[in-house]
C-alpha cells in the first residue's frame, strides 16, 4: 500500500526541509557536547528546537512519524541518546507524543528501527579501527564494507526496498536522504568549525 499522505509540492518541501534540519541539529548538538563549551551552548539552544520540530514532522502524517521515529528507536537502542541537549530534544518529542501521540506503521517501524540499529553498530566498529581503510581495495570488500558502515548505509537499503515495495513514497526516501546529508555535511563542517 502506497502512503500518500503529503504529496503537495509545499508539503514536500517543508517535509524536506524539516528533515534536513533535524539531520543537521543532531549532528550538531553530538559534535558541540563532544568538542567545546561554546558549542554547547548553541547546541541548547538548538535542542528543544530540533525536538519541537521532530515532533511537528512527526505530527505530519504517519510515513514522516514512522521514519523520524525509527531513527529514534536505532539511536535509543544503541544507547546513543547520550548528551543533555539530546535528552532534552528527546524529552520534548516525548512529551508532545504523550499529549497527542501518532499512527505509525509498526512492521516498516521497526525494521527501519532495527536497520538504524545496525547502522549504530556498523558505525561503532568503523570508528574503532581507524584504520581499517587502509588495507585492500574497495572492490575486494573492506573499502566497501567501510563505507558501507561508516556511511550508515543499512536503513538506507531498507528506505528503498520500502520505497520499491510501494510502502513509501518517493518523497519520503528523498527526505531521509536529505537528513542524512544534512547529518554528514554537518559533521564535515563540525570537525572545522566547533573547537
Amino acid at each position: 500500500m502506497l502512503l500518500e499522505t503529503s504529496s503537495s509540492a509545499q508539503e514536500i518541501i517543508v517535509i524536506n526541509l524539516g528533515f534536513a534540519f533535524c539531520g543537521g541539529a543532531i549532528k550538531y548538538i553530538d559534535d558541540a557536547f563532544d568538542s567545546s563549551d561554546h558549542g554547547k551552548i548553541l547546541a541548547m539552544i538548538f535542542a528543544p528546537i530540533t525536538g519541537v520540530i521532530c515532533y511537528l514532522l512527526i505530527a505530519t502524517d504517519i510515513a514522516a512519524a514512522t521514519i523520524l521515529l525509527a531513527i529514534m528507536l536505532g539511536v535509543a537502542l544503541k544507547g546513543k541518546i547520550d548528551t543533555v541537549g539530546h535528552l532534552l530534544a528527546l524529552a520534548i518529542v516525548l512529551l508532545l507524543l504523550y499529549v497527542n501521540p501518532p499512527e505509525i506503521m509498526l512492521l516498516p517501524w521497526l525494521v527501519l528501527g532495527l536497520a538504524g540499529f545496525a547502522d549504530e553498530i556498523g558505525n561503532d566498529f568503523v570508528d574503532s579501527r581507524p584504520n581499517l581503510l587502509k588495507r585492500a581495495s574497495f572492490w575486494s570488500g573492506t573499502k566497501f564494507t567501510y563505507f558501507f558502515l561508516e556511511y550508515r548505509c543499512f536503513m538506507k537499503v531498507m528506505m528503498i526496498i520500502l520505497f520499491f515495495m510501494n510502502i513509501l513514497s518517493w518523497h519520503y526516501l528523498v527526505a531521509f536522504l536529505f537528513f542524512d546529508l544534512a547529518y554528514h555535511l554537518t559533521g564535515t563542517w563540525s570537525e572545522h568549525w566547533i573547537a
